[in-house]
């Protein structure tokens, strides 16, 4: 617990600029989750944020130092699920949104629209997938804090290991 809390202070309190982007994407994904909680007619806003948190989430791995020297495909299987889990939400959220719009556009009585085919479950579906995307993504920016994606002595040494 000791050590969670160090990492936490080093993330948010430091004066480095990662910091501030570190700070930046969790307030994203704070308003992501209030928008998504909110306001659900509003599906637009959700899409917004959605792309700056994975805008966000490219310029922290940008400044790592395995991004920085090319070795993007190792950096891609620290962080595959993360853009995998981000993909996914984007497209549920942009079904719904979808399926809100054709019914909005075919009535004028909003709360009708838990009555379309397959309505209730592509929500269901979204929300709880929404956990997951929410979880991982602040697991992510955690991760991202470790000093281990800014230099390069534990990357040389997992190399040299790798070689024995």
């Amino acid at each position: 617990m000791e050590k969670t809390w160090e990492t936490f202070q080093s993330i948010f309190f430091s004066s480095d600029p990662l910091s501030f982007t570190f700070l930046f994407l969790v307030v994203l994904l704070l308003l992501l989750f209030l928008l998504s909680s909110f306001f659900f007619l509003h599906w637009t806003p959700q899409i917004v944020v959605q792309i700056l948190v994975f805008v966000m989430f490219f310029l922290l791995l940008c400044g790592t130092y395995l991004f920085r020297v090319g070795l993007i495909g190792v950096l891609s299987q620290y962080f595959k699920w993360v853009m995998f889990v981000t993909l996914t939400y984007l497209i549920l959220t942009c079904v719904l949104g979808a399926m809100r719009l054709s019914y909005i556009g075919t009535s004028t009585v909003f709360e009708g629209v838990w009555e379309v085919s397959g309505f209730t479950f592509v929500s269901v579906i979204q929300k709880l997938f929404a956990t997951y995307y929410y979880v991982i993504n602040i697991r992510t920016a955690i991760q991202l804090g470790q000093p281990k994606f800014y230099t390069k002595e534990p990357w040389v040494q997992m190399y040299r290991e790798g070689n024995k």
